[in-house]
């Protein structure tokens, strides 16, 4: 049998002229409302249907050489709560071929209702989720490698919108228009350290030279959207904004200019904006905004892009002016940058390839006992350092080989770094560079 995959993760033609001036944004994207599916986007276009998501998807995350779907289950009791796992390369390689990507599945409690994400790519691959339940009124901390729950912790009524900050896991607990917060989470012994009482019905977040912004949607009728600053170190209030309708959707771009949209207002739906410097706002809900949509609103890399029912717009945020427009056969529900690994472009020629040639054999033995060979190949353009790493089931490293040689093997004797044996079990190792990585399991039988 022949393990090795050859992965041709880009072939494409570019047409550069000098009058195009728009940006070329690799996204990830959950369209539709109920038999989800995601669809990439490579260099403008736009290849559908490459892996199914099932009901309820309520957010995609692209970190590194991954890429996570957040599903809250089944309508309407929440059943098959789960989050999807899935590299970057196979998306693509499904969106060329015309084939469907078949993810990882890591299951969650039913009806727990799964909401954001968090993703800290940790050291070589170490990945570690941060997910809001909203029906649990609970974060859970992930090995998103081994899929092992390794903590929950309580939080305010039903979190919502997750922001990391060095130490600090900031949570928004919408309340539904009741006992509305965000909670600070200490990530070091992973407990709420501090609860700032904010507006009603707090739903995303984001951070801007010190502070803590919140969107606040209002009781939908008996009080109005506001967006809610706060320090990031002291957690004082420093900042309001009354907004109007009831926007959910925030983003806030370099020059401080702060974005939140309602997409589904009755009068004036749209992106409105803030002036974070100087504490003021632009553009509220008493007049029609310039931007249509707003359901789903993102910096991706210094365009403000937005969600309009079935496109995604790019717009200059010192302008407002529109730089592109990206069209979808179904309704969009949340996207994301990607990272297809494309680096080579060549406009004299006018076209790009790339090749990824990479194998990472099962071990040998496996099960094992005392020792195993871990036999891998991996060649990129202009090689540079890889690691193989060691995990325990619950994502924490056991063990590291460089590798100074694109081909070879590795023995693995059953030791930790510090020379100890470790116990019978499963482990997982994993080859990556930084910006690709591959994981396999074994088991270690004393």
């Amino acid at each position: 049998m022949n393990f090795k995959m050859k992965q041709t993760l880009i072939s494409l033609l570019l047409f550069l002229t000098l009058g195009n001036l728009a940006k070329a944004q690799d996204l990830v994207v959950i369209e539709g409302f109920s038999n989800q599916h995601l669809s990439i986007v490579m260099n403008d276009s736009v290849y559908s249907n490459v892996m199914a998501v099932g009901e309820v998807a309520n957010k995609v995350v692209s970190v590194e050489a991954l890429t996570f779907v957040v599903n809250s289950g089944s309508f309407p009791n929440g059943d098959g709560a789960r989050l999807l796992k899935i590299p970057n390369f196979e998306l693509c390689n499904a969106a060329l071929s015309g084939t469907q990507a078949i993810p990882d599945t890591i299951d969650l409690p039913n009806g727990s209702n799964p909401w954001d994400l968090e993703v800290d790519y940790g050291v070589w691959g170490a990945y570690t989720g941060y997910l809001s339940a909203l029906n649990d009124n609970q974060v859970y901390k992930i090995s998103l490698l081994t899929g092992v729950v390794l903590d929950t912790v309580d939080v305010g009524a039903n979190p919502q919108g997750l922001l990391v900050r060095g130490d600090q896991l900031f949570v928004a607990n919408s309340g539904f228009g009741s006992n509305n917060t965000v909670s600070i989470i200490d990530l070091t012994t992973f407990t709420v350290s501090d609860t700032v009482i904010v507006h009603d019905n707090p739903q995303d977040l984001a951070y801007f030279n010190g502070k803590i912004y919140t969107v606040c949607s209002g009781a939908f009728g008996d009080s109005s959207g506001m967006v809610i600053a706060f320090d990031e170190q002291t957690h004082a209030i420093t900042d309001t904004f009354l907004i109007g309708n009831s926007p959910g959707s925030l983003a806030i771009m370099d020059n401080g200019i702060g974005f939140c949209g309602d997409a589904f207002a009755a009068t004036n739906a749209g992106v409105y904006s803030f002036d974070a410097v100087n504490g003021s706002v632009i553009q509220d809900a008493q007049t029609l905004p310039t931007i249509a949509g707003g359901f789903s609103i993102k910096d991706i890399e210094q365009d403000l892009t937005v969600s309009d029912f079935n496109t995604i717009n790019f717009y200059d945020p010192s302008n407002l002016s529109l730089v592109n427009t990206l069209n979808f056969a179904n309704s969009i529900q949340d996207f994301d940058l990607i990272s297809l690994l494309v680096d080579d472009i060549s406009e004299n020629e006018g076209s790009f390839k790339k090749e990824i040639d990479f194998q990472l054999q099962q071990n040998f033995p496996n099960p094992f006992n005392p020792t195993t060979t871990i036999s891998y190949e991996f060649e990129v353009a202009n090689f540079t350092k890889s690691k193989l790493t060691i995990f325990n089931i619950l994502g924490e490293e056991v063990q590291e080989f460089v590798l100074t040689q694109p081909q070879g093997s590795v023995v693995w004797n059953g030791t930790n770094k510090n020379g100890n044996s470790v116990s019978s079990g499963v482990y997982y190792y994993s080859l990556s560079n930084g910006k690709f990585t591959q994981t396999k399991r074994m088991t270690l039988l004393k």
